[in-house]
């Protein structure tokens, strides 16, 4: 996760230089990561908090939490290539 928000502040300098139009669509986009990173987080401390038998379910909850930040990320990144 420290590694993603690393990246996502690379994205945000990038946007300072950025078009009008490029800079709201990256805005909207770095509110959906935002909400995306709220669930994760949430997530991964239902991760910890899991018992052995319910791991699998959390664990799959985690995992797509996760896939829906990446995957949102890579939208907000493919605006500035």
């Amino acid at each position: 996760m420290r590694e993603l928000d690393v990246k996502i502040d690379e994205l945000k300098a990038k946007a300072g230089r950025a078009t009008d139009a490029v800079k709201a669509e990256f805005a909207r986009d770095m509110e959906t990561l935002d909400r995306q990173k709220a669930v994760l987080a949430q997530k991964m401390e239902a991760v910890k908090a899991s018992s052995a038998s319910g791991w699998n379910d959390v664990k799959a909850g985690a995992n797509s939490a996760m896939d829906s930040v990446k995957q949102t990320y890579e939208t907000a990144k493919a605006r500035f290539q």
